[in-house]
């Protein structure tokens, strides 16, 4: 969001950020979920009245259903324009697919509360709103087909890369019997899927090493998820900054991203322009940025046995690994932080042009 803000004050535009953090309001628990859509109407509203009229509201998906409902009313408010992380709905969908093929149970109270509580109001924002953004085709299609929403308040836009991720030959000294994951070591990160891939892996060749960083828990809590003659192959870093990211991409010689579903994949795309060889799942936003044997290696989700076949291929190969990484680069060259903050800009003024009142 900052970097595609800055882009834009540099175009000329005036842009302000509200963050939770902004928003004053009691916090009831679970209830939040209706109380900080109400708060955030009246923080947009004294916005208004300390700094002026603004052209557009942007709001993320979960959030924008009290300002879509307020604004049928109070002509006063500017046009909405949802930015969608992943459909909240497709993504429910999935969650609850990915714990049925893991044999986990989802509780009776999720599946009641979720539809009532975020999904309804998801689904009023998603009808209501003049503009949706969206990150890849698999929303997008899901927009068109699953919710009915007209093909002309559907906007694709997509994130970029910092220049800073972008190695250069003397600053790369890759370990070639290493692989790296960044990301939070949650369950829709397709983590137990790479557990299982990483034991194939290491059956082949206990000279691999895995370094798992930007997990969000603790080095035991990771550790637990691995059988303990894995453990001192593994390398965890629960939290990185960028610099530390850099120099994580230029040292392992594969990234490995198992997610069941990314909407984008902004690691992925760092990685890319490291020109590291990339090993992901073709789900969501991967399939988009990716050619399976062009760019990277893309293998289905939860299937442990193509994510291990196609680590050790690229292991075996580094002329291989040399040539998907040089081409991810090229790739990743295509997404600049200014090039986002246009396909939001062009999201914006449609988001005007659509000013026609529900």
């Amino acid at each position: 969001m900052h970097s595609t803000a800055d882009e834009m004050r540099l175009m000329g535009h005036t842009v302000d950020m509200l963050f939770s953090e902004d928003v004053p309001r009691f916090r009831r628990g679970a209830s939040d979920r209706f109380v900080f859509p109400v708060a955030l109407v009246r923080a947009v509203l004294a916005a208004i009245r300390e700094r002026g009229q603004y052209d557009v509201v942007e709001i993320h998906e979960p959030s924008a259903a009290w300002y879509c409902h307020v604004r049928r009313y109070n002509k006063s408010l500017p046009p909405c324009v949802v930015m969608s992380h992943g459909i909240e709905e497709a993504q429910w969908k999935l969650r609850l697919r990915l714990d049925r093929l893991m044999g986990i149970k989802t509780s009776r109270k999720s599946l009641m509360l979720v539809p009532l509580t975020l999904l309804s109001q998801v689904r009023y924002s998603l009808k209501r709103c003049q503009q949706i953004m969206c990150l890849n085709s698999y929303d997008e299609n899901y927009l068109r087909n699953i919710i009915q929403i007209p093909i002309d308040r559907i906007s694709r836009v997509d994130n970029g890369v910092s220049p800073i991720f972008f190695s250069k030959e003397d600053e790369i000294k890759r370990n070639n019997k290493s692989l790296l994951f960044a990301g939070g070591w949650l369950r829709r990160k397709g983590v137990q899927t790479l557990v299982e891939a990483f034991q194939r892996i290491h059956l082949v060749d206990n000279e691999i090493s895995l370094s798992l960083i930007g997990t969000g828990m603790s080095e035991q809590e990771v550790k637990s998820s691995f059988p303990p003659e894995l453990w001192s192959s593994l390398n965890i870093i629960p939290s990185v900054c960028d610099q530390q990211l850099k120099e994580a991409y230029s040292s392992h010689s594969i990234f490995v991203f198992p997610s069941y579903f990314e909407p984008w994949g902004l690691v992925l795309m760092e990685a890319a322009a490291a020109g590291i060889a990339i090993v992901s799942t073709c789900t969501g936003g991967p399939s988009d940025l990716f050619q399976d044997g062009e760019n990277a290696l893309l293998v289905p989700a939860t299937d442990p046995i193509a994510l291990s076949d196609a680590v050790t291929k690229l292991i075996a190969d580094p002329q291989l690994r040399l040539q998907l990484g040089k081409k991810a680069q090229e790739r990743a060259r295509q997404f600049t932080w200014s090039a986002a903050a246009h396909s939001h800009l062009i999201a914006y003024e449609r988001a005007i042009k659509n000013e026609v009142r529900p």
